[in-house]
């Protein structure tokens, strides 16, 4: 069985991280298992070291960049990512037609306030990110307490649950349009690039 990214470099599973603690756990975890400190042991814990190097450098990957996390942890907590525009209302998706032909004019002027108008937009769309993913984590926590305390026989308990599972899937489908159109606006802003 794999490990998650978050447990692999000793996280919770949540949305916010220190950047600094990640960079410290990583370099550490590399020291402890990078292939050019076991050259002179077995095959076999050479090949496991090099092993758990790669998924360490793939777990720090990941959860460094702030888009690729919000993602990976959307996946984990059983949300579906494709690059279906379901969720995205029709004026975003005639915003990004606009903010296309904008950036065919190929003027430098426009170009630069298209891509800073969309630079803002990803900075906001990671502060509703942050604040949705707390709110999850708040949902399934209390999701998880009131399961654990209910009776079978208990209706408000029964109540509580449905209440919070649809708070829950609210949070998730709004997740999802954020990751979503981020997606789309990310595209844009490399091909600017």
């Amino acid at each position: 069985m794999q490990i998650d990214y978050f447990t692999r470099l000793g996280f919770p599973r949540r949305f916010f991280i220190d950047e600094r603690e990640l960079d410290t756990r990583y370099r550490l975890l590399m020291r402890q298992c990078h292939p050019d400190f076991h050259q002179q042991s077995s095959a076999a814990d050479l090949q496991s070291s090099l092993a758990m190097s790669s998924e360490i450098n793939q777990a720090y990957r990941v959860l460094s960049e702030p888009w690729q996390r919000a993602e990976y942890l959307f996946t984990l907590l059983g949300g579906s990512l494709d690059s279906s525009t379901q969720n995205l209302s029709s004026e975003f998706l005639e915003e990004m037609m606009e903010i296309r032909l904008s950036i065919a004019s190929g003027e430098p002027e426009v170009i630069q306030k298209v891509a800073g108008n969309i630079q803002k937009k990803l900075s906001d769309g990671l502060d509703k990110l942050k604040e949705k993913f707390q709110k999850l984590t708040e949902s399934v926590t209390e999701l998880e307490s009131v399961k654990k305390d209910k009776s079978p026989e208990d209706s408000v308990g029964s109540d509580n649950t449905a209440k919070i599972d649809t708070n829950r899937e609210r949070l998730m489908s709004e997740i999802q349009k954020i990751l979503r159109s981020s997606k789309f606006l990310r595209s844009i802003l490399k091909d600017l690039k």
